[in-house]
């Protein structure tokens, strides 16, 4: 991505003072005339970027400048280290891993100076974020790499995208931004058949290819972005009032999300029923997040969703009834 290149490119100079443009460019991997762009954007970000003519020259960080390590709060440092940490090896090619390294070096270095700066390491282990799912599943990494290219180059990306329902459907999308969300990869485009932002699920995409077209950025609004929802808000909304035993209300509140269920009087006791109202999309997934459940949370209202789990279920039981025969 630039912003990584811009800040290596910031370390190199500093560590080595000057170096040859066509240098810069082979170690990135990009043209001399970007490094020559990417040089007046780090110039106007405040990094006082100095050409030295000849043959002998090249581009370098102006003398007496140095990256000062207390540009950063003991607090931020602690904060870089734990999201470095935390999301080391989550990426494919992931280089966050070297960056944590380099990162612990430096540290190091202040906390045999600075007794005070020892608890930044020791630290690490204190709290810890794993965004992974517990099977770690390694088949994405193609997928990942090839739509971080089409998002970075802004590239239409196409494939075949498998519904809820199974159902499978060609798409062709300006890809945007990739989330990573409950243990799950998706992609956040723009969907030319649907001509709206769409949310797709990395695991329902087969046959995914990048295309030669380009495309140019639409505006988004962040606030609106929908994985800062509990469940992507497909459909209209159903009111469900449950029941269920009051000892499993602990785990009915963490199923459901903590705050969205509201209780209705009674139940103070973990031998009555307790009965609430919860609101959800009432969409195909609906159905099945419901019966994995079992007997242990019932729906009392609305009936037409209270049929469907019957017809469901009754399926289910005559899917088995013959003994696998």
């Amino acid at each position: 991505m630039r912003m990584d290149r811009l800040l290596n490119m910031v370390a190199l100079l500093a560590n080595r003072r000057q170096m040859k443009a066509q240098e810069l460019a082979d170690h990135f991997g990009v043209s001399v005339r970007t490094i020559y762009r990417d040089a007046d954007t780090i110039s106007l970000a405040g990094f006082p970027i100095v050409s030295y003519p000849g043959a002998g020259g090249g581009l370098g960080i102006a003398e007496g400048f140095r990256l000062d390590r207390t540009v950063l709060s003991e607090e931020e440092l602690s904060s870089v280290l734990l999201a470095l940490h935390s999301t080391s090896g989550l990426w494919p090619g992931d280089t966050g891993s070297a960056a944590l390294e380099k990162l612990k070096a430096v540290l190091a270095g202040a906390c045999r100076a600075e007794a005070g700066h020892a608890w930044l390491l020791e630290g690490m282990d204190s709290l810890r974020f794993d965004y992974a799912p517990w099977s770690r599943p390694e088949g994405y990494a193609e997928e990942l790499t090839l739509l971080r290219q089409g998002v970075e180059a802004r590239r239409l990306a196409r494939f075949h995208y498998f519904s809820a329902a199974g159902e499978s459907v060609e798409r062709v999308v300006e890809p945007y931004t990739l989330v990573m969300k409950s243990g799950q990869w998706y992609l956040y485009a723009y969907c030319l058949l649907r001509q709206d932002f769409r949310l797709f699920r990395l695991s329902r995409m087969r046959e995914l290819e990048l295309a030669e077209e380009h495309f140019r950025r639409r505006e988004t609004e962040a606030a609106s972005l929908p994985w800062n929802n509990e469940w992507p808000m497909e459909g209209s909304q159903v009111e469900l009032k449950l029941r269920f035993p009051g000892r499993l209300r602990p785990l009915v509140e963490e199923w459901f999300g903590w705050g969205l269920l509201h209780l209705e009087p009674g139940g103070e006791t973990q031998e009555e029923d307790q009965v609430a109202i919860v609101r959800m999309p009432e969409d195909n997934r609906l159905i099945g997040y419901l019966l994995s459940f079992g007997e242990l949370v019932e729906v009392l209202e609305p009936e037409r969703v209270r049929r469907r789990l019957r017809e469901a279920a009754l399926a289910v039981a005559a899917r088995y009834a013959d003994g696998g025969e």
